[in-house]
C-alpha cells in the first residue's frame, strides 16, 4: 500500500507511513516480540525524554484523551497529493476513514482498532471477499502510520524501542539534544533509525530526522522534517505540520481539522455515507 509519494521521496515516505506497529501508548494494540527485549531509554537520555513529555502536556493527558480527528494531507509545490480524513472513539475502539485513492476511488472504511474487524465501501459499494481483506488491511495500515506521525514524541517508552543520547544540534539557532531510536524486533521495519532533535529551552521535538533500513550504509543520509505550529488539543500539545527540510519539491505534511476529547455520534462509526469534516 501506498500512501504519500512525493516525486523525490515516495519509497522514503512509504517506510516511514508503514513504520512501527508497536502500539501507541496502549492506544493501539501492540506488535511485539513473544519476549519484549530488554530495551528502553538511557540513563543519559532520560531527563529529556521526560521534559519532552511535559512539554507536551505529559502522558496521563494523553491517554485521558477519548478521541482524536483529523485530516491527513500531503502537498508538494503547493499541490494536494494525499488527502485522508480519520475518526477514533478511543474508549470503545471504533475508528473511521474516508478519502480518495491514487484511482480516484471513494472509500469508506469502518473497522475496531482492537479487532481489527470492520467494513468497507469503495465509490458506494460494499467491499466483499477479498477485497474486503484488502481494504480493512489498508485501513488499518493507515491507522497506524498517521497516527505514528502524529504522535511519535510520546512513543519513546514503547516496548522494544532503546533511546540513547547522540550529541546535540542547531536547528535554525535553536540548541538540540539529539536522541538515536532504535528498534528491536518490533515495528514492520526494525532496522530503521531515527533521531529525535530536542528544544533545550521549549523542550520539544522540533525535528527527527531517520534512515530506512534499505537506505542504510555508510553514505546514508537522514532525511529530515521539522515539526511546527505546535498547539494545545485537551491539555495535550501536538504539532498539525511537517516541513521535509531541503526538499526541493517543498513537501509538507499537515494534520488539519485537529480535534480531540468530543465524542461522535454513532453514524460516524456506522454510516457508508461520506462526511465533511
Amino acid at each position: 500500500m501506498r500512501t504519500v509519494t512525493p516525486p523525490s521521496s515516495g519509497r522514503r515516505l512509504h517506510s516511514v507511513l508503514l513504520l512501527l506497529a508497536a502500539g501507541l501508548i496502549a492506544w493501539i494494540a501492540p506488535v511485539r516480540a513473544a519476549e519484549p527485549p530488554a530495551t528502553g531509554v538511557s540513563p543519559q537520555a532520560r531527563p529529556i525524554v521526560d521534559a519532552l513529555y511535559g512539554a507536551m502536556g505529559g502522558q496521563p493527558a494523553m491517554r485521558d484523551l477519548a478521541s482524536l480527528r483529523f485530516t491527513f494531507t500531503s502537498t508538494s509545490r503547493d499541490t494536494l497529493r494525499s488527502s485522508r480524513t480519520h475518526w477514533w472513539d478511543r474508549v470503545a475502539g471504533r475508528y473511521r476513514i474516508q478519502g480518495k485513492s491514487r484511482a480516484g476511488e471513494k472509500y469508506v472504511v469502518l473497522f475496531n482498532t482492537n479487532t481489527q474487524d470492520g467494513d468497507a465501501w469503495v465509490d458506494g459499494k460494499l467491499q466483499e471477499g477479498e477485497a474486503r481483506a484488502k481494504w480493512l488491511k489498508r485501513g488499518y495500515g493507515t491507522f497506524i502510520n498517521d497516527m505514528y506521525w502524529l504522535l511519535m514524541p510520546f512513543k519513546l517508552d514503547d516496548p522494544g524501542v532503546t533511546v540513547v543520547t547522540d550529541g546535540a544540534a542547531d536547528v535554525a539557532g535553536a540548541a538540540c539534544d539529539r536522541l538515536k531510536v532504535t528498534f528491536d524486533h518490533v515495528g514492520l521495519t526494525p532496522g530503521d533509525t531515527y533521531w529525535v532533535y530536542v528544544d533545550r529551552v521549549s523542550h520539544r521535538m522540533i525535528r527527527w530526522g531517520f534512515i530506512l533500513e534499505d537506505e542504510a550504509g555508510p553514505t546514508a543520509t537522514e532525511s529530515l522534517w521539522d515539526w511546527t505550529d505546535w498547539r494545545d488539543l485537551g491539555g495535550v500539545l501536538l504539532a498539525p505540520t511537517r516541513v521535509h527540510v531541503g526538499d526541493p519539491d517543498h513537501t509538507v505534511i499537515r494534520f488539519e481539522n485537529l480535534e480531540a476529547g468530543r465524542a461522535w455520534p454513532d453514524s460516524v462509526f456506522t454510516s457508508s455515507a461520506p462526511i465533511q469534516p
